[in-house]
């Protein structure tokens, strides 16, 4: 496993062969949807790129991103970082350790808005995210990515929430790349996507015949299962945390959420995936 970092971010290759980019400064597209703090793009097994970045349908979506639309000091919405409107990921820190076997690349980033300023009038950071993505070597079926977020709260009375509707989406969002014949599949079998929030189990596969993307959430995560928001089209895939109604971040213990991405040759079993989920439960 290597690592190739510049200002921009940094690239976790398999010998030569590209697996994602991390991107600690911020981009836009003609100064529309500022993004910072996400990864884009992720490749299959065999090179392909599998998400999708400033789509035509929403510009905001990005990547393999987590972000709210929520985001509140003292019941003062600061911007929404779904969006990427007002919100601002100042990335501090990131390092990047290799062994053959995997790469762990962590950052850590501040959150901040134009609507919370200092005397200064300097943006005030709000949360401190330590997110940290552990990418391993493939195997012949499988490669595994690991994404562990914490967040802390650096000033008293920070909330976050999902949209503030009955879908209440918000949180880790992978945006992959669909076709006519993708399938879903969760816990008790296939899995038709629906305009509201759905119960899929801890784990949802989205594949065809060719190969896929498996996300799995871990069992520590609050919410545990957490509804899903699933689309066949034009958007993202969510694992949708806290919902509608906002949860206080702590200043002294950080919220932690934890998920797993497979991006896998074929199809795989509903049998082989919960194997996958017991494994992936026992990791600290």
């Amino acid at each position: 496993m290597q690592a190739v970092s510049n200002p921009q971010g940094v690239t976790i290759l398999e010998g030569i062969q590209p697996v994602l980019t991390y991107h600690r400064a911020t981009r836009s597209q003609a100064g529309k949807w500022p993004r910072a703090n996400y990864v884009h793009p992720l490749y299959d097994l065999d090179g392909e790129v599998i998400t999708e970045d400033f789509p035509i349908d929403h510009g905001h979506h990005r990547g393999i991103f987590w972000a709210w639309h929520q985001v509140l000091v003292d019941d003062k919405p600061l911007g929404d970082a779904w969006a990427c409107v007002d919100f601002e990921w100042d990335v501090q820190v990131v390092t990047v350790q290799t062994t053959d076997n995997e790469a762990t690349l962590t950052a850590t980033t501040l959150w901040k808005s134009p609507a919370l300023t200092d005397d200064n009038v300097q943006p005030l950071p709000c949360v401190q995210e330590q997110a940290k993505i552990v990418v391993h070597r493939a195997d012949k079926l499988v490669r595994w990515i690991d994404f562990d977020i914490e967040l802390l709260a650096l000033l008293d009375n920070v909330r976050i929430a999902g949209s503030d509707d009955d879908k209440g989406y918000g949180g880790f969002s992978p945006r992959i790349k669909l076709t006519d014949n993708s399938k879903f599949l969760g816990t008790n079998g296939p899995i038709e996507p629906q305009v509201q929030a759905i119960a899929a189990g801890p784990w949802v596969d989205i594949s065809s015949d060719q190969g896929g993307l498996v996300i799995i959430t871990h069992r520590d995560n609050p919410g545990f299962p957490q509804p899903w928001i699933l689309r066949r089209a034009h958007s993202m895939q969510n694992p949708a945390y806290p919902g509608r109604q906002p949860i206080a971040l702590s200043r002294t213990e950080a919220l932690r959420l934890r998920y797993r991405l497979g991006v896998h040759r074929g199809a795989l079993t509903s049998k082989q995936i919960d194997a996958f989920q017991e494994q992936y439960d026992i990791t600290l």
